[in-house]
């Protein structure tokens, strides 16, 4: 809404003396007023008489298994109509008498007969009700603040694993250093377009959804047709989605070996078990690549002992299946031009980290944003 465009906006202290102070009230906006007529307040009736069978259908349509997530919470956002009724305008004064002989204009038409009384008006909006029926913790009257409140800080204390949905790597290699992790000072910097950088910054512009080559993607060409990507703990992987938004070329990804600490860049000697292996890459521009590594393959369900370090890991099957990183390997048509690619603009990971040593870095990926 842009601001410049309503009628007013409410201080502070206009809405503490409309609402009361301790009324939760945190804004007013008035957008404007215009004269509703008999059809409209009936589709606003309707509207609000359906929204109860509306809360119970989206709630219903969303994911069991999403909504067991503990981190899990719904913001349900309910708008309310007032409507105020306007006294007509008052009857003119009736025309003072008329000089004998005077000829008169001809009566105008008579008026159309009134409309039918409207329905009777709906009891107030009782919020209370719909915060019971739906398990909402709070209801919030007003507008609500201008920024998201800040996520929950992460529980006291290390944790043994932490689940993720959809994460980014947090390295890869860069223009002139075998490694480069996102929080360097100077990532910012080091990022350009087509670097494989772009594949580690999760807050990145998304790319066009067209068939086309885009400057916040990976470009792969004859001189890099492979691309590591690092964790900064032991990490076990259950699905790899890529996604590429010009030709594709996907035909393999390799593990790289968890060593007790985050890689260094010399990746090749920690190089471990293929995950994925095809010929050929059949899938479709601007399609997700959805790669899935089976529980006995990715050892996700294995339990993680209490209190263990990520400089050892045990047991031996554990530590076999926790990596520092993967390797994607494209493949390009011989004599492909430059601008061939494929262009990759991202590739995300689900599995959980074992002994993680800043559980921070996971806070944005908790919850599917595909």
């Amino acid at each position: 809404m842009a601001l410049e465009n309503v009628a007013k906006v409410y201080d502070r202290s206009e809405v503490a003396d409309m609402f009361g102070s301790g009324s939760g009230v945190t804004g007013l906006i008035h957008e404007g007023s215009y004269a509703a007529n008999e059809d409209e307040i009936m589709e606003m009736l309707d509207a609000e008489a359906a929204l109860p069978a509306l809360l119970y259908r989206k709630l219903n349509e969303m994911s069991r298994r999403d909504l067991q997530q503990d981190d899990y919470y719904i913001q349900v956002l309910v708008s309310i109509v007032q409507f105020i009724e306007v006294a007509l305008p008052p009857s003119p004064p009736p025309q003072p008498p008329v000089p004998t002989g005077t000829v008169l204009p001809p009566s105008p038409p008579p008026t159309p007969p009134s409309p039918p009384p409207r329905p009777p008006r709906p009891p107030p909006v009782n919020l209370n009700a719909i915060a019971d029926a739906i398990g909402a913790d709070q209801v919030e009257r007003g507008f609500p603040p201008p920024s998201p409140p800040p996520p929950r800080p992460p529980s006291p204390g290390k944790v043994d694993t932490i689940n993720f949905l959809n994460m980014t790597a947090y390295g890869t290699v860069g223009p002139n250093k075998p490694l480069v992790w996102f929080n360097d000072p100077n990532f910012a910097a080091l990022d350009a377009a087509l670097s494989p950088l772009n594949l580690i910054n999760p807050y990145k512009t998304s790319c066009p959804l067209k068939c086309e080559g885009c400057p916040y993607s990976w470009r792969a060409n004859d001189s890099m047709v492979t691309v590591p990507l690092f964790f900064k703990d032991a990490t076990q992987i259950s699905r790899i989605f890529i996604k590429q938004v010009r030709n594709s070329g996907v035909v393999k990804v390799q593990a790289i070996k968890w060593t007790g600490s985050p890689s260094d860049g010399n990746y090749v000697p920690q190089l471990g078990r293929v995950l994925y292996n095809v010929s050929k890459d059949t899938t479709k521009c601007q399609s997700v690549l959805s790669i899935r590594i089976g529980p006995v393959k990715s050892g996700i369900n294995i339990k993680v002992p209490a209190a263990g370090s990520a400089a050892n890991i045990q047991p031996k099957r554990l530590r076999d299946r926790v990596y520092a990183g993967v390797l994607i390997t494209m493949q390009r048509p011989p004599n492909a031009g430059l601008n061939y690619g494929p262009f990759v603009e991202y590739v995300r990971f689900q599995g959980r980290a074992v002994y993680p040593a800043d559980v921070s870095i996971y806070t944005p990926f908790g919850r599917k944003k595909l």
